[in-house]
């Protein structure tokens, strides 16, 4: 599943050089040459990064219709009734924007391979770690778009009935993820890289960093355009259903590494039921999936609506080639 790359290098330790013997009988002695084999991670964003204008675009991709199509099958039409909604306003709530986001991702993915596009390892950003297993095989198309169709519906069901908010908080100064754990009902929810977190919460306390970040020890706070509190306690009334539905599902073991949001350590197998459970009310550690790529890794492709995660990535780790795949 490779991409392979080789960079050479001149080894310059004197004791790794190597040698043969010359017709004159003179020992000729030359440097070792390292050759490192260069793979590429597949980023996968998470449902913030949809716009109405990237479905239209979506369209396009020669994998669209059969992507679709499969996952209408499992969803009883749910995605092509979220798509064909006459209010498009409505592509935002969290049961519409998982599935489409997920659809989309998918799609790019398989459009992306038949390209010749290969993945050693893979990141997905919250909803996007569904995108992200099902792109490396360890979950089935159907089996992935069932657990997004739950998860996206038990979400959006316990949005409805809490008053929960989110906000980015840009710029950190010392001590800052103290005083946020000192706040009563906020959590943090994304960490996002070293200069990025996103919060989770009642909306009051939200509001409140929003108004004035710098006494939370930030220079900049942006609420988010969502209908509720993800990654945080708020969130606890959708665990029954997701858990119901991760019951269900097998997954597979797959020659592609997959890093955990939870933990930002690979996961295998059966380890992604808790994994994926655990999610729903913890927060996604995405810099530190990024920093557990091996130094191999030297080429990222996000994979799916906008470039959000490759904003992300460039601020945590270099890459030679770093950008949102587009091969339409």
């Amino acid at each position: 599943m490779a991409e392979w790359q080789t960079r050479r290098t001149q080894n310059p330790l004197p004791e790794r050089a190597c040698g043969f013997e010359s017709h004159s009988g003179h020992s000729i002695a030359f440097p070792l040459t390292i050759v490192e084999v260069m793979s590429t991670v597949a980023l996968f964003p998470g449902q913030g990064a949809l716009s109405a204008s990237h479905v239209d675009e979506i369209r396009t991709l020669p994998t669209w219709n059969d992507t679709a199509s499969e996952i209408d099958d499992v969803t009883g039409g749910s995605l092509t009734a979220y798509l064909t909604d006459p209010d498009p306003a409505r592509l935002v709530d969290t049961d519409r924007a998982q599935l489409v986001t997920f659809a989309i991702s998918v799609a790019t993915w398989r459009a992306a391979s038949n390209a010749g596009i290969t993945a050693t390892h893979m990141v997905g950003h919250s909803l996007g770690e569904f995108s992200a297993l099902t792109a490396a095989g360890v979950l089935t198309l159907s089996n992935g778009a069932t657990l997004v169709h739950r998860r996206g519906i038990a979400m959006r069901r316990a949005c409805l009935h809490t008053e929960g908010a989110m906000a980015a908080l840009m710029g950190p100064e010392e001590n800052r993820d103290h005083r946020l754990e000192q706040t009563d009902g906020v959590w943090i929810a994304n960490v996002n890289g070293p200069t990025q977190v996103v919060i989770s919460g009642y909306r009051s306390p939200i509001a409140d960093i929003c108004h004035e970040p710098r006494a939370w020890g930030w220079k900049r706070a942006t609420p988010l355009t969502v209908d509720g509190a993800f990654h945080s306690p708020l969130m606890a009334s959708a665990q029954d259903d997701l858990n119901d539905a991760l019951a269900t599902i097998s997954f597979h073991d797959s020659p592609v590494t997959v890093l955990a949001n939870v933990t930002g350590e690979v996961a295998i197998g059966d380890e992604w039921r808790d994994r994926l459970s655990r999610q729903l009310q913890s927060a996604v550690q995405f810099e530190k999936c990024v920093l557990a790529l091996p130094e191999s890794v030297t080429t990222a492709y996000e994979m799916g609506p906008g470039s959000t995660l490759v904003g992300l990535a460039k601020r945590i780790r270099f890459f030679d080639t770093l950008s949102q795949w587009e091969g339409r």
